[in-house]
């Protein structure tokens, strides 16, 4: 089975109302009937809400540290990271997997990670779809780019009932996802994403430290 791993890399530099804008293109999974998690739930002002806001649509998640604002929305948590499908991010700034448990049994999944400040570089991400046996339907490894570069992770086969995303590496281990797709079918197009960097460096951060 081939697997998909889409590196997003910049194509151009440009200022916009004095913030620094970083259009990136690649293409992904379009996936037929799908459901698109965004991670856009409001958070009432917070850094940060809880993960598991998606019960109704079928989802459960467990192990992640919550839905986190993204450099857009003031980077709160000092993440460094703008979620490609709006601004707010899955986070996760501890070293445990966080596991995604679906409802119904689902053939293809997607997602886009990066490492956020705190993190090493060399830092892995281990994507792996379950069966309801937890036998292992698909799998795929890769090493995170610069912090807030993001990669695109594709599983598919049938009857994928949990994901796991589990990292790999030293310090921190800080990163986030976003654009979640999951459904049946799968067909291959051409998007583009925006992202607005963080305009603090690296060397000014430790760890992701919310506090709401």
């Amino acid at each position: 089975m081939k697997k998909n791993l889409i590196a997003f890399t910049a194509v151009a530099l440009a200022l916009v109302a004095g913030a620094l804008v970083l259009p990136v293109g690649g293409a992904d999974a379009l996936i037929v009937g799908a459901t698109t998690i965004d991670f856009e739930i409001p958070t009432g002002g917070a850094g940060y809400i809880d993960a598991d806001q998606y019960i109704a649509e079928g989802l459960t998640f467990s192990g992640a540290f919550g839905i986190v604002r993204g450099v857009s929305q003031g980077d709160p948590g000092n993440w460094g990271l703008e979620g490609t499908d709006g601004p707010q991010f899955l986070g996760q700034n501890r070293a445990v997997p966080v596991t995604v448990d679906f409802a119904t049994e689902i053939s293809t999944f997607s997602i886009d990670c990066s490492r956020a400040f705190g993190s090493v570089e060399g830092q892995t991400m281990k994507v792996t779809g379950f069966d309801a046996t937890a036998g292992v339907v698909d799998t795929e490894t890769f090493t995170f780019g610069e912090v807030n570069t993001w990669s695109t992770s594709t599983l598919s086969g049938a009857g994928i009932v949990q994901v796991i995303l589990n990292d790999a590496g030293g310090g921190s281990r800080n990163w986030g996802c976003d654009r979640m797709i999951f459904g049946e079918a799968a067909v291959v197009t051409t998007t583009t994403t925006t992202m607005t960097p963080s305009t603090t460096t690296e060397s000014d951060q430790v760890t992701p430290a919310i506090t709401g």
